[in-house]
Parts: structure tokens; C-alpha cells; sequence
């Protein structure tokens, strides 16, 4: 992957922080504050009870940086976002709208369709009935015959997770075409259009170990975190708020359900995941945020809490009325059982679900 080397100055020299102040100036936020607003948003940073949660290097935030502005896409509203690797670099990670979009904004795109086998099958009994496998037709004006991809359930379905409390649902029990589809598309997106180094959340904790994106020396004064000086002071935009994992919670009929990291799924008897209550506030918040969001959350009042569970759920555009109902009581009756669910619908929200399959209608 060919990096945007205009953001870098060359051999040190140039102006300290021109990759802040590109996207600062984008989305007019303030420069002394973009870095610790992206670092605290835009990072998946697994963390354990009692322990601080690990910190994002400079050089990892210029990193996600780069590829952001490579393909153009946002890092506040979830369109790109990273998990750091074991090598100090970092996997990014493209949500399935960011993947449309960029799709769409090739010049060469020319319309998709889908196909769909006749033989409808039903995986496990916890999935839905879904077809066998899913198809996408890509086309491009600059060549004679389409591109085909085609993607089979048996190799895509990831099982629940079975915890400590029970089997834990995600979004393949509970929107298998849906998820069968989105891989479909993305796997046909990246041979179509020979997209690279970007990969989607269900298979970036599989791959976290490669170093998909290289540091170099010159990094570290692109993301220098002293601000450039500007003349005038910019307004800050609040941004989104992000999750942790945005595959890692997903709501049920009464409480939210998890789907564990893939590490967890291999070895439930060590993994964090196994011990995990789905009815626990404080243990799906720690699924569900990171960083100053997380701790934020678990000093705040029950009144704030509240208020932090709202605006989440408002940041993709679900109202009060449809949080209502998803637990069945009112704003000022909220219990930490009915938080915990609403994080969870918030984590479903984040990881590209539909707020009509979210929330049950009135």
C-alpha cells in the first residue's frame, strides 16, 4: 500500500504536525485536541480488569492517519478505525458503509447485483435460515466482463460464543444473510477494485499479529502532538462516540449478548470473555467503550450514565423513543439491566446493523 508521502515530511524537515492539521482543519476540530480525541476513539484497545488500558503510540495514530486519507474515508463517524497489532503497528479496520463509499467513489464503478443460491440452509441452531452462499456481481466501465465473488456460509458463520452465563449470541445468529451478504460485498469490493491493506472487523483480530501497516522514522514529527499555531481558534465539533468492539455486543430480548474476540472463542477457559455477565453494567461497558470513554463512564452518576447511554445511541441516529422501547420502561426509570442493553444496541448500531433491526417497532 502506497501511503500519501505529502502528509510526511521528508528526512524531518517540514512543518511538525502537517498530518494533524490536514484533518484538523477537515473536520474542524482543534488541533491540540484531535490526537487524544482519535487515539481515544478510533482504537479497538483490549484491556483487563484492574489494569490501565494500553496506549496508542504516536506512530500508530499517523498510521491510521495515512490510510484514512488514502481512501478518503472519516474516522469519526466509524468508517475506518484500527486495532493495534503485537508488532506496534496496527490493522485497519473499514466498517461495511466506509466500504461502500469508497466503492462507489471509484471512477471506474459501474453498479453491483447480488445472487443468491436456492439452497437455503440453516447452520446451527442458533443461526437463521440462510442461503448456502451469496454472489456479488461488481462491474466496472473499464473492462468487458463483470466480477464475480461468491461466498459460502460454511466458511464465513463464526458459532456463539459459549460463556460462564450461558450462550452468547452475535451478529451471525442473529443477522446471518445480512453478515453472509456484507462479506460478500467486501471480498468482492477488494478483488474488483484491488483495495489493500484495509480489512473488515470480523477478520481483524484473526490477523492482528502481521504489522499491516510499517512505521519509518519521519512518522513521529507528522504526528508530532504539539499543535500547529494558527491564527485564528477553530470550534470543536464534538465527534462520535466509538466502542471498543464493535462486534463484541450486541443486545437480546432483556440484556445484551457478546460475541468474544476470536482468541477467546479458542481457549474460553483463560479467555476474559468466559466470565463475563450479561446482565453486569460495568463488564459490558468494558466490552463496549475504551480509553477516557471508558473510565468516564464508570465514574459517572446513574443520572450520567443515562445521559452517556442516550447520546450513544443518538450518535447513529436512534431517539429516546426507540431506546424506550427497546427496554420496556421510560428515561427516568433506567436500571443498570436496562444500560447494560442499551450499550449493547449501541455496540450493534456501531458494527453496521440497521436501527429498524435494532429496535422493535411501537
Amino acid at each position: 500500500m502506497t501511503a500519501n508521502q505529502s502528509l510526511v515530511p521528508s528526512n524531518g524537515n517540514g512543518s511538525k504536525g502537517a498530518l494533524i492539521a490536514k484533518f484538523a482543519t477537515k473536520f474542524g476540530v482543534d488541533q491540540g485536541q484531535l490526537t487524544s480525541i482519535l487515539k481515544a476513539t478510533c482504537f479497538k484497545l483490549p484491556s483487563k480488569r484492574n489494569e490501565p488500558p494500553a496506549e496508542v503510540s504516536n506512530e500508530q495514530m499517523a498510521a491510521l492517519l495515512i490510510v484514512a486519507d488514502q481512501y478518503g474515508l472519516n474516522p469519526f463517524t466509524k468508517e475506518i478505525y484500527a486495532f493495534p497489532d503485537k508488532g506496534k503497528g496496527i490493522v485497519p479496520i473499514v466498517g461495511v458503509d466506509g466500504w461502500t463509499r469508497i466503492m462507489n467513489e471509484h471512477p471506474e464503478y459501474d453498479g453491483l447485483e447480488f445472487n443468491y443460491s436456492e439452497d437455503i440452509v440453516q447452520v446451527d441452531d442458533d443461526a437463521k435460515p440462510c442461503p448456502s452462499w451469496i454472489e456479488v456481481v461488481i462491474y466496472r466501465k473499464d473492462r468487458t466482463r463483470p466480477i464475480k465473488v461468491r461466498e459460502y456460509l460454511a466458511e464465513c458463520y463464526r458459532p456463539a460464543f459459549k460463556g460462564q452465563y450461558g450462550k452468547i449470541e452475535g451478529p451471525w445468529q442473529t443477522h446471518t444473510s445480512r453478515f453472509l451478504r456484507h462479506k460478500a460485498l467486501i471480498q468482492g469490493a477488494r478483488i474488483a477494485f484491488g483495495f489493500s491493506g484495509i480489512y473488515e472487523d470480523d477478520e481483524a483480530e484473526r490477523i492482528a499479529n502481521a504489522r499491516v501497516v510499517n512505521m519509518n522514522q519521519d512518522m513521529p514529527a507528522a504526528i508530532d502532538a504539539e499543535p500547529v499555531r494558527q491564527e485564528q481558534p477553530q470550534t470543536i465539533r464534538r465527534p462520535v462516540q466509538q466502542p471498543e468492539d464493535p462486534e463484541a455486543a450486541f443486545f437480546g430480548d432483556s440484556a445484551p449478548q457478546y460475541e468474544a474476540p476470536a482468541e477467546q472463542q479458542e481457549q474460553p477457559a483463560e479467555g476474559q470473555g468466559a466470565n463475563i455477565n450479561p446482565t453486569d453494567e460495568i463488564a459490558v461497558a468494558e466490552f463496549v467503550l475504551s480509553g477516557e470513554d471508558l473510565e468516564a463512564y464508570k465514574v459517572a452518576s446513574a443520572a450520567e450514565k443515562k445521559k452517556k447511554c442516550l447520546s450513544y445511541l443518538q450518535s447513529f441516529g436512534a431517539q429516546q423513543a426507540d431506546a424506550e422501547r427497546l427496554v420496556g420502561k421510560g428515561y427516568g426509570q433506567w436500571t443498570t439491566r436496562d444500560r447494560a442493553a442499551l450499550l449493547g444496541a449501541y455496540s450493534q448500531l456501531a458494527s453496521g446493523s440497521d436501527p429498524a433491526d435494532v429496535f422493535p417497532t411501537a
